[in-house]
């Protein structure tokens, strides 16, 4: 007989002791394994840290690599991830590598022993041609606007060609070449606004059964001079019996051209202003001798007031309250200008250069106008400053008060109440 001396309390906890090290025991295997992928992986954490960027694969990588092949015949592409790397995707793609690295320019050593740089150029700069819009002219001309590559005009020749594809058969295209205007040449430093009009021998698309206007614009070396880059561009798709509703209307149309005797070019934050015991029209028939006249602008601050319109700013016009113009010298300001559109061909923004007669600029004290820059986007109370001098600087910006558009306030506000009624006046300004 064995006579143990350990109470029922020991014995329970002895017990429990044997039966989690059993658990232990049992389980080693998977703790092992658990414990081997928690190291895997922090140290696989550890070593990207201090890869390159380029050895990282995307999501959409992973993802793809990840995937269960759907059939046997495509199980090939499922299983191979595409990294981005072009040297790797295909043998057209090392094909394609291959003319890169044949063409690359090589540095060269002179008789005279000096070296040669040679620079390798990827990509553009610039688009060659972007299309804004494009209209018919006439039975036979067209017309087509857009921007293109200002260097490109600059240091190259770039030409258009435009080629009329009727619907019902296209073998009976008709070319011409495109010539090029370039109304607003003086402004701009990337694009510039490129108008190229299509003026073809015979009718186009006069069967009825419409057609399309393609534009085929060359770099002719502008931007490699080893290249010469062409682009199509669709300009006009013409519906069926397009060119017939054309043609009832088109004998109307040619007189809006002569309709207008001068025709203005501003914004919506610009204010033409002539001079007392002066009018609009005493202005433009005194101008009469030009196709072309500019004036000169009054840059009027977008956030400077008067102190004494504080509590009432915001029942107050903008040309009411902004008061201060700049006056810093030095700077080259924007221009607008009137033309006699029966005598231009193409207009740009700031000014037309493509005219027919004479252009001056000798217009200070006849007419102008205040632009008060930066007031449109903001959808607030523009006042954020207030002073009561007639000569302030702020941030380095010198000012002088100028109540011109203010004083006349009053005047346009009895004129918008006898044209369209009160419906306004309870509007923020």
């Amino acid at each position: 007989m064995v006579v143990s001396n350990s109470s029922p309390a020991q014995e329970k906890d002895l017990k429990q002791r044997r039966m989690f090290v059993g658990i232990v025991w049992n389980c080693a295997a998977e703790l092992k394994l658990l414990l081997t992928a928690l190291l895997f992986l922090c140290s696989l954490a550890t070593v990207l840290q201090f890869l390159p960027s380029r050895f990282f694969v995307s999501p959409s990588d992973l993802r793809n690599c990840l995937s269960t092949p759907t059939s046997k015949s495509d199980s090939n592409a499922t299983l191979t991830p595409s990294l981005n790397f072009s040297s790797y995707n295909s043998s057209a793609s090392e094909e394609h590598l291959a003319q890169q690295q044949h063409q690359i320019n090589r540095d060269q050593l002179l008789k005279d022993g000096v070296l040669k740089r040679a620079f390798n150029p990827y990509g553009s700069a610039a688009y060659n041609f972007i299309l804004m819009s494009a209209y018919r002219g006439g039975p036979d001309t067209f017309a087509v606007m857009g921007l293109s590559s200002k260097p490109l005009h600059l240091y190259g020749k770039p030409t258009y060609q435009c080629v009329w594809v009727p619907h019902r058969d296209p073998l009976k295209s008709i070319s011409t070449a495109g010539q090029k205007i370039l109304p607003d040449w003086g402004y701009g430093h990337v694009y510039t606004v490129v108008v190229v009009n299509c003026t073809f021998p015979t009718p186009a698309g006069a069967d009825g059964e419409g057609g399309q206007l393609l534009v085929h614009a060359s770099t002719n070396g502008g931007g490699d001079r080893t290249l010469n880059i062409t682009d199509t561009i669709l300009a006009l798709d013409e519906t069926p019996q397009h060119f017939a509703n054309f043609t009832a209307q088109f004998t109307s149309r040619p007189r809006y051209r002569f309709a207008a005797k001068w025709m203005f070019f501003f914004d919506v934050d610009e204010f033409i202003f002539v001079p007392k015991k002066s009018t609009i029209k005493s202005v433009l028939d005194s101008l009469s001798e030009f196709t072309q006249f500019t004036f000169e602008q009054m840059p009027m601050s977008s956030k400077l007031c008067l102190s004494q319109d504080a509590s009432t700013a915001f029942r107050k016009w903008g040309f009411e309250k902004l008061v201060y113009k700049d006056v810093k010298r030095g700077i080259r300001r924007d221009r607008k200008y009137a033309v006699q559109p029966k005598n231009v061909f193409a207009t740009g923004v700031h000014m037309s250069q493509n005219t027919v007669g004479k252009t001056t600029y000798k217009t200070e004290g006849r007419i102008k106008y205040f632009h008060y820059h930066g007031t449109i986007a903001e959808r607030r109370e523009p006042c954020r400053q207030f002073f009561n001098s007639t000569e302030i600087t702020v941030d380095g910006t010198p000012y002088v008060m100028d109540t011109t558009m203010r004083e006349i306030a009053g005047v346009v506000k009895r004129f918008e109440l006898k044209m369209i009624g009160s419906g306004l006046q309870r509007t923020r300004q």
